[in-house]
């Protein structure tokens, strides 16, 4: 019988003291450990296990090259908050997920799980294109480190200034914080006096968005980065003195080692409870769930994440399951604020209501200022 089945008609209803494993604590991991700790309370053990001890606002990275974001402004501790919530955390990447055993492997300890929730994000594939990102020659903003190393790069290219590329490469599901990345440049280079020296120019995988006065290449294909260059698949060349190009991505190491619940990128394949079939008390949210379009976003991550943790306490409770509202993807590069009733705020009001959001968000954290 299909767990959701023997969920939605009361088969759990006497199940003993269950432990929840969830492996991340960014925007998934994170709202789902306390979401359930606030749907189970002290009947049911919560445990985080993630290498990172920090929640990291993505959507601050953007922000974080031009000096208008901190580090400090762009993270807060998740430690306290989970301590505050009666949720064990162990900060300490998984080493194997032993489906067949219920066990998540770390390098202290096998922790044993009723459910278990994969919120681990994904993994940037620099490697798809020859000298792409940091360990190359483009800037990246997908990890605070990252996004730091951008803005050094950034102050040294203000004292040589040149042409700028900004954009993603193909099969990138990330295209959205790139245009944003993009807008802010353009802001900056403008206050900066420095619009008609620099060309600047959006390279994009996707369909061309309309844009006054920059040089837009849609349906692009890079080849291969060297120092100042980027070549095309079609045998152009773009010059550059600045470029930050978002990558493709693939499931984590240890989640793509699980064959028997991804796909061929290593991304969870989940029903519509999030719930996979082959193991139906194994959860996944976030950006290491396979999706279509896989457009990845904070927010679609804090969904699921709430959808996750709703239904492991349906389990446990005996009621019936929540399934995926569609549509579900957010793929509007110049309108990434979605808010859960449709509506889209669009243009320049996405940059209010993301600040907005930065000093909120943070459940239990330091607001951000």
């Amino acid at each position: 019988m299909p767990w959701h089945s023997l969920c939605s008609r009361g088969g759990l209803k006497r199940m003993a003291r269950k432990r929840i494993v969830i492996i991340g604590s960014n925007f998934a991991g994170f709202t789902a450990a306390v979401a359930l700790k606030g749907l189970l309370r002290s009947a049911h053990d919560v445990t985080v296990i993630s290498r990172f001890d920090q929640f990291v606002f993505h959507p601050s990275l953007i922000r974080l090259p031009f000096g208008a974001r901190t580090a400090q402004q762009a993270a807060f501790p998740v430690r306290p908050t989970f301590a505050e919530q009666g949720i064990a955390f162990r900060d300490e990447g998984a080493l194997k997920l032993d489906l067949a055993g219920h066990k998540v492997i770390t390098p202290t300890t096998e922790e044993r799980y009723d459910f278990l929730v994969i919120a681990t994000g994904a993994k940037p594939n620099y490697g798809a294109v020859p000298g792409l990102g940091p360990r190359g020659y483009t800037q990246s903003i997908m990890t605070l480190a990252e996004a730091e190393q951008a803005r050094g790069a950034f102050e040294t290219f203000l004292k040589a200034p040149g042409p700028v590329v900004i954009g993603d490469v193909q099969d990138s599901s990330c295209r959205q914080p790139a245009y944003e990345f993009l807008l802010n440049m353009e802001r900056v280079l403008d206050q900066r006096g420095l619009s008609s020296q620099v060309p600047l120019t959006h390279l994009t995988s996707g369909p061309k968005l309309a844009a006054e006065g920059l040089n837009v290449i849609a349906n692009a294909a890079v080849a291969e980065i060297s120092p100042r260059q980027i070549r095309l698949a079609d045998g152009r060349t773009l010059p550059f003195a600045y470029s930050m190009l978002l990558p493709s991505f693939l499931g984590v190491d240890v989640v793509r080692a699980c064959e028997k619940i991804t796909d061929a990128a290593g991304f969870v394949r989940v029903n519509a409870f999030n719930q996979t079939d082959a193991h139906p008390e194994v959860f996944a949210a976030g950006a290491a769930v396979a999706a279509g379009p896989p457009e990845k976003s904070g927010w679609l991550a804090e969904k699921m994440g709430l959808r996750v943790a709703k239904n492991i306490a349906a389990c446990i409770s005996g009621e019936a399951l929540a399934c995926a509202e569609p549509p579900e993807t957010v793929n509007l590069p110049a309108s990434p604020i979605a808010l859960d009733d449709g509506w889209i705020i669009p243009g320049a009001e996405a940059g209010w209501a993301q600040g907005a959001f930065e000093r909120y968000f943070p459940v239990g954290g330091t607001p951000l200022s």
